[in-house]
């Protein structure tokens, strides 16, 4: 047996419960129910190489009975409580991280501390096999300060703050290629990021080395809470020049005023810096017409970012006729 599904849903309909399909088992709530009832005192699977464990916090304790030091890909999925939550509530086993690649923690309630502490000290734990990290939990300084050194990571998602020290850059993410925040926490690691690649610079000049992540991320999102876009923002998001995709989650509010601080100018050393740009968003336009960026930005990334296939921006549409009058009249 080479991977193993556990969920209390019911399967879909290329899987029968208990049922072998293509070297993979899935195991529903009801065959389930009756096997807890006579686990054995060792590992049901030794030889498991991937674990998917999508269920509610009352079967957490049962995981212990499948942790194979051979798992290569875990993904533990508890499910959202109803209710008040249990205290305290069930506490998930250590897990193996010997040669761990794949790694997925998606817990609810996700701000719970034991979750956090357990997130953190499994990737404390992690080797440098680790390809991929997705976790809701909140890691401690340590975790997320070795992440950073891990040379074959290349997809990271998490919600964490980055440490408040620069670390040089050769030491930083040199493999990723995917890098989406949560909770918000975007503006913060840009400006990490951005600051720590700048003052790594082989030549003096910001953004011209292609040294590690600068040559490797191709792919950053940004979601939950509202993200300023700033001329910072940008000037951090420049240094990454490979980057296809760029997605900024937010939207502006009437009370809290538009939040892309964006003038053309910005815009056109946002486009001269992504040249490789396919879609971008840079949060949601509002319609109060607040920002100072207008159509000429809009022509800026149509003749300067050529792979572009997605586009959402904002611009002031406020005086587009004399702005329509005034691009067209310009040599350039």
């Amino acid at each position: 047996m080479c991977e193993l599904c556990v969920s209390e849903h019911q399967p879909d309909e290329e899987f029968f419960l208990g049922r072998r399909i293509a070297r993979k088992f899935f195991i529903g709530k009801s065959v389930f129910t009756q096997l807890s009832l006579s686990f054995p005192a060792g590992l049901v699977c030794p030889g498991l190489q991937k674990l998917e464990w999508l269920s509610s916090h009352h079967w957490l304790p049962a995981l212990r009975h499948f942790l194979s030091p051979t798992l290569a890909e875990i993904r533990i999925f508890t499910t959202p409580l109803d209710g008040p939550f249990p205290t305290p509530l069930p506490a998930i086993p250590v897990l193996p991280c010997l040669y761990l690649r794949s790694l997925q923690l998606t817990f609810h309630p996700a701000d719970d501390e034991a979750f956090g502490n357990l997130a953190s000290v499994t990737i404390l734990q992690c080797s440098v096999f680790l390809e991929r990290l997705e976790t809701s939990a909140h890691l401690s300084t340590a975790a997320t300060s070795h992440l950073l050194g891990l040379h074959h990571l290349r997809y990271l998602r998490i919600r964490s703050e980055p440490p408040s020290d620069l670390i040089p850059s050769n030491n930083i993410f040199p493999s990723l290629e995917t890098l989406i925040l949560n909770n918000g926490v975007g503006h913060k690691w840009l400006s990490f990021l951005g600051a720590a690649q700048g003052n790594s610079s082989t030549d003096g000049e910001l953004g011209t080395s292609e040294a590690g992540m600068r040559a490797t991320l191709m792919k950053l999102c940004c979601l939950g809470g509202t993200t300023v876009v700033d001329p910072a923002f940008i000037s951090s998001l420049c240094v990454f020049r490979k980057l296809t995709h760029v997605f900024v989650d937010g939207s502006c509010s009437r009370e809290g005023g538009c939040t892309f601080l964006l003038t053309d100018d910005d815009v056109v050393k946002l486009a001269d810096a992504l040249a490789d740009i396919k879609c971008l968003r840079l949060s949601s336009p509002c319609s109060a017409n607040r920002c100072h960026t207008t159509v000429f930005s809009l022509f800026t990334l149509s003749t300067r970012c050529l792979k572009s296939i997605s586009l959402e921006i904002h611009f002031n549409t406020t005086d587009i006729s004399h702005v329509l009058d005034r691009f067209f009249k310009e040599p350039r």
